[in-house]
């Protein structure tokens, strides 16, 4: 029999027979393990035999070898086209490291390959975000429940289906048109945000099918910080500072929750942070998302996801998710199209956490801003998001005009079936 974690009132743990553990907390009402049929009893939920419902880890320990604003890379100094070990210049100029941010380094051979081992320390004022006054600022100016203009509304429907929401590569901050002058004039500030936001919402509250919802963000959430991606030595056209951007993020969440709320039951939000281009700045962000949430709705949780690769179970179904590509080892993300090395990493990963139990294994992924679904692989499936913001002006003058958007699924809970659709803006 399926069992879920949720909060619950006074007034359903009488009906339930359980004993009231009294409020927790910032008066928060107290979870309780309790089953599906048990919810029916009390909320618009129709149970079916389904296996055990259960989330996967978050971990709580730093990636990082280096100290806090330290960030270290060993990787190939031989150039093949001289047939000579590159200087630190070329090394750097060849890895997109900005030499100005080197602290030290060493020319090391490992297993008779030639190397530096370089420690970077990119000047960045994590206070300016972290100031308590700003925060505080926020936090204030934001206490009534924001509203989406022309919400739409459903009546609630008996079901046994958990909704799924995934989105990746907001990356608020962007500036895809910095002089006026790319080829498809877009726009991607506050207010294009919030109207993609706002179409997002719509579109799953009409689709809706469950009463438990999921939503998924697969990383860079915010574009960088300081005009750098979170590795630094890439300097990024952006239309925000660190402080807008942090406000923008803030308030795109509480939007989307204060919104999303009242439709469903209960609500678990992952947020990836380990990826490219916002790392820890999103983190920071998310923690204080998730500390208003939580203390506005007892049935919402977040969880802040600082590996490379986690995942979790829902019934039949198990998820696992990444950005693509991290905030420090990978020179390279993962492919649009899995090779054998993706799928040996996958697989890896798989094996040992013991994931292969005859439920549904889906991989998803964010980066590439492609969305591309490979059900070739018999053991798991490959699933690519396309980026909620429009292309870049990189992207624009090199490539495409490209496709922007998010995904949908409907999870069966009595079986391994589901619905998946894309949304395109």
């Amino acid at each position: 029999m399926t069992k879920i974690r949720i909060r619950l009132k006074k007034e359903e743990t009488e009906t339930l027979g359980l004993d009231w553990k009294g409020k927790e907390k910032g008066n928060r009402n107290p979870k309780y393990t309790i089953t599906t049929e048990q919810l029916s009893q009390i909320r618009d939920f129709k149970p079916k035999e389904v296996k055990d419902y259960n989330f996967g880890t978050t971990t709580d320990t730093s990636t990082s070898d280096y100290p806090s604003g330290n960030e270290g890379v060993t990787l190939n100094a031989w150039n093949h086209k001289t047939g000579k070990v590159m200087t630190l210049e070329e090394y750097c100029e060849e890895y997109s490291i900005n030499i100005n941010h080197v602290t030290s380094y060493k020319r090391v051979d490992y297993q008779g390959t030639p190397t530096y081992n370089v420690a970077c320390h990119v000047d960045r004022d994590i206070k300016e975000i972290l100031d308590v006054d700003f925060i505080e600022k926020i936090v204030k100016e934001n206490v009534e429940k924001i509203k989406m203009p022309n919400l739409y509304r459903m009546d609630p429907v008996p079901t046994t289906y958990v909704d799924r929401l995934m989105f990746s590569d907001v990356h608020i901050g962007m500036d895809v048109d910095p002089e006026g002058i790319a080829p498809y004039g877009f726009k991607w500030n506050e207010d294009e945000i919030m109207h993609r936001l706002s179409l997002m919402v719509n579109w799953l509250i009409q689709n809706k099918k469950g009463s438990i919802l999921i939503i998924d963000n697969f990383g860079d959430f915010l574009d960088g910080q300081d005009k750098q991606t979170v590795r630094g030595g890439h300097e990024l056209p952006q239309n925000m500072n660190n402080r807008e951007a942090y406000t923008v993020g803030y308030k795109f969440y509480l939007g989307l929750i204060d919104a999303l709320a009242p439709e469903y039951d209960s609500i678990i939000i992952n947020n990836i942070c380990n990826d490219n281009h916002s790392g820890d700045f999103a983190w920071y962000c998310f923690e204080a998302i998730r500390l208003a949430l939580v203390e506005r709705y007892d049935h919402v949780d977040i969880n802040n996801i600082i590996k490379f690769f986690d995942h979790y179970e829902i019934f039949n179904h198990i998820k696992v998710v990444s950005h693509g590509k991290d905030k420090k080892v990978n020179k390279y993300g993962m492919k649009i199209k899995p090779d054998k090395k993706e799928n040996e990493k996958i697989d890896s990963y798989l094996k040992h956490h013991n994931l292969y139990n005859g439920k549904k294994i889906e991989f998803s992924k964010g980066d590439n801003h492609l969305s591309l679904r490979d059900e070739t692989n018999g053991d798991f499936d490959y699933n690519n998001l396309p980026a909620f913001s429009p292309a870049s002006e990189y992207v624009q003058e090199n490539y495409s005009k490209g496709r922007s958007g998010f995904q949908i699924q409907h999870m069966n809970s009595a079986n391994t079936q589901m619905t998946f659709s894309p949304y395109w803006f």
